[in-house]
């Protein structure tokens, strides 16, 4: 009797582009050879719905004057755009994040855990393609400053001998609470340490 052999596995697609270079022809107006020229231009971008500002080169026809974005200009593009849109709202950029990672001698995954985050975030912000949330830029900070952990529990005195446990991930978006009612032995209220 012949033996079976496993199915073959088949191997996955590559995701990596495919190698691009610039047509000998102007797409638009048909003119050529070697019709383009790159110049670097202020262009506008539209990050979480507000407009943004930033260079960025594009390729420009000689005769017509038409523009366009290789795949690698767009990816800068983008990435420029989103570093302009956190510098405006003072949120930490991708080469700060890495920057303050490195120099603590962490990895992404340590980082993650230390901001309770996810490490496909971390990877995310890093690469600049993604805007972090101000709560999540917080919880970087904390985490980035100094040893301290975001997620470290704290115990604080509440005016009995009740002790209540916080993270300082749940005190940044609680706000405050009165201390001083009936609510401090409530669950669904904290009293934030002072």
């Amino acid at each position: 009797m012949p033996t079976k052999r496993p199915p073959t596995r088949r191997k996955a697609p590559s995701r990596q582009r495919p190698e691009w270079s610039l047509p000998d022809q102007c797409l638009s107006c048909g003119y050529g050879p070697d019709p383009y020229v790159e110049r670097t231009v202020d262009s506008v971008h539209e990050i979480k719905g507000e407009e943004v500002s930033c260079s960025v080169a594009k390729w420009f026809c000689r005769h017509c004057n038409t523009s366009f974005l290789s795949p690698s200009q767009a990816d800068q593009a983008v990435r420029r755009g989103v570093e302009a849109y956190q510098m405006l709202h003072g949120l930490m950029t991708a080469k700060e994040i890495k920057a303050k990672r490195e120099e603590h001698g962490w990895s992404q995954s340590v980082l993650a855990d230390n901001a309770n985050l996810g490490v496909a975030s971390i990877k995310r912000w890093e690469s600049g393609a993604l805007v972090q949330t101000k709560a999540n830029d917080d919880s970087l900070r904390r985490a980035l400053s100094g040893d301290g952990r975001s997620g470290e529990l704290n115990f604080f005195w509440v005016g009995d001998p009740l002790f209540e446990i916080v993270t300082n991930a749940c005190v940044a978006n609680l706000g405050t609470a009165d201390c001083s009612s009936k609510h401090y032995s409530d669950p669904k209220h904290f009293c934030p340490a002072a």
